[in-house]
Formats: C-alpha cells, structure tokens, sequence
C-alpha cells in the first residue's frame, strides 16, 4: 500500500452494502471492498492502517547509510540517463556483465554506471557495419592502397556485411565474431577474414565508434607456411629459354625476379619506365615496404 495515501471510509457505490474502504495496494492500483456496516468498514481500515505503518517502520530499519547512499546514487543516475532515454533497469542490466572487469581496476560503483551508461547510448547511436565499410574502404583508397588490397578487403568486408550490415557496429558481440570465424571453410580463410575484421573494428574504434575490438581475446589460428624452395641454376635457365621461344611477354617479369629479387606483387605494379639501365626504381606507392628503394641487376 501507498504511505502517501492512507486507506478510506467513504459511501458505497454499490447497493446492498452501506460502506466502502478505498486503499491502494503494492501494485499501485486502487482497490475497494464493500461492508454492510460502517463499524466492519472501521476495523477493516485500521487493520490496514495498521499493516501501512508496520511496512513502513519495517522500511524504514531496513534503510541503512549504505542503502541509502545507493537510493539516493540511483536517483541521481536516473536523471542523468533521461537524455539518453534509458532506464536505471537497463543499464543495471548490462553493469552485471561488466562488474567483474570494472572491479578489478577498483571502480566505483557510480563510476561503473557511468561507464555502462556511456557504452549503451554509444551503442544506440553508433553507425552500421555497412556504413563504417564504406568510411573504411574511402579511408584505404585516400592512404594510396593498391588495387589488390582494396579488392581483398571489399571482397572479406561485403562477406561479413552479408550477415552483419545493418546491425550498429558497437552491438557486435565477441560470441558472434567467433561463431562467424568457424564457419571459415579453410584455415586460411578464417586467418584472412580475422585478420580484416580486426582492421574494421580497430578503424571503428579510432572513430568513437565502439567501445572495445570485440576481436581482442580472440586466439588467432595461424595456418603453416609452405616451405619455400628456390629454383636451381638450371631451372632458372630452362625457364627463361623456354620463355624466350614460347612466351616472350613474360621473359622480362622473370627476369626481374631471378636477378633483382623483386616480389611478385612489386614487379605487377612495374612500368617499362621504372627500368633504366641496370637499375630498377621500385617508388613507395609500389613498394611492400611503402619506401622507395633502388635495385641493380646483373645478368
């Protein structure tokens, strides 16, 4: 029953009955229940007079300065929350996912609501994953990536918007990241995908984003290395005699990997005029290394 409103005697409304007590229960509801005599009404609203004041004198010694602190610490929360229309429930909610995280840094518990506060209205705001691949990709395109690395990361990215694309990014959980890892169909598959996620996520969070990498944690399963094997003198030259006589457009290209050791994706990136001489000028926009170096060959 409501303290702020005591039970009453007042005229039934309904015939057969002379009187009515009016009480409102835990529920916050109003109820009614009828007497024939004014006198049953009487004792029926001191009995539950008496059980209001009992509550409230139990209420009360259950109030302790801790308790107290905490009322008065959620009321302040729910103030404070309203902005982002969010409800002391749900942040009380997701604080018990992340007690045992924030205590071992010896947070507050006011500071651990604002924390988990923060991170709900950050993910109700955040963007799409569809959205922030686009940022991405843009961001990529600017910073002078080849061709072949923003094809790799639209083609592992547009996979991932399949499943993900219009969820917000900072709602993403670590379970998900993981189930959607083993579906992989080989090692090699999952290293990638792993591997541009976490590119993804870590851009996401440079941006405000997010809160966490929810990759971080994860264990990385790296597949095994080929062994890598070089080719004999009389390999090399076997290979570049039948070039010449069969497959003369790809003479220079193995060339230019046997005797001046450039990586295959460098020398797909060459121009004719990169070549001069005996010297070959691999510029920064076609280097691994993103640096412009100078090679000497000899044959």
């Amino acid at each position: 029953m409501r303290a702020s409103k005591p039970p009453r005697v007042i005229r039934s409304d309904r015939s057969g009955y002379s009187r009515m007590v009016i009480y409102w229960g835990e529920d916050g509801k109003r109820h009614r229940e009828y007497f024939h005599s004014p006198a049953e009404a009487r004792r029926r609203a001191k009995e539950l007079r008496s059980l209001l004041e009992q509550a409230g004198r139990e209420a009360i010694a259950a109030v302790t300065p801790e308790r107290l602190t905490l009322l008065r610490l959620a009321e302040d929360l729910q103030a404070r929350l309203a902005p982002y229309a969010l409800s002391l429930e749900e942040v009380g909610k997701r604080l018990l996912l992340f007690l045992p995280v924030l205590s071992r840094y010896g947070v507050s518990l006011e500071e651990a609501f604002r924390r988990t506060s923060e991170l709900l209205a950050l993910e109700r705001n955040s963007p799409p994953v569809r959205m922030v691949v686009e940022r991405l990709l843009d961001a990529k395109a600017k910073e002078g990536k080849s061709p072949r690395t923003l094809r790799d990361l639209r083609s592992y990215l547009g996979q991932f918007c399949c499943s993900f694309g219009d969820r917000p990014i900072a709602c993403i959980r670590r379970q998900e990241i993981a189930e959607y890892l083993d579906k992989a169909p080989s090692l090699w598959v999952r290293y990638n995908w792993q591997r541009t996620l976490s590119t993804l996520f870590a851009f996401a969070k440079t941006r405000q984003w997010l809160w966490e990498n929810p990759l971080h944690g994860l264990p990385v399963a790296r597949p095994k290395l080929p062994e890598i094997r070089s080719y004999s003198p009389r390999e090399a030259q076997t290979l570049l005699v039948v070039a010449r006589e069969k497959f003369p457009e790809v003479l220079p290209y193995l060339a230019l990997g046997f005797f001046a050791g450039l990586r295959r994706a460098e020398l797909q990136r060459l121009d004719w005029q990169d070549i001069k001489g005996k010297y070959v000028r691999v510029s920064a926009g076609k280097a691994k290394t993103a640096s412009t170096h100078l090679l000497s060959f000899n044959i």
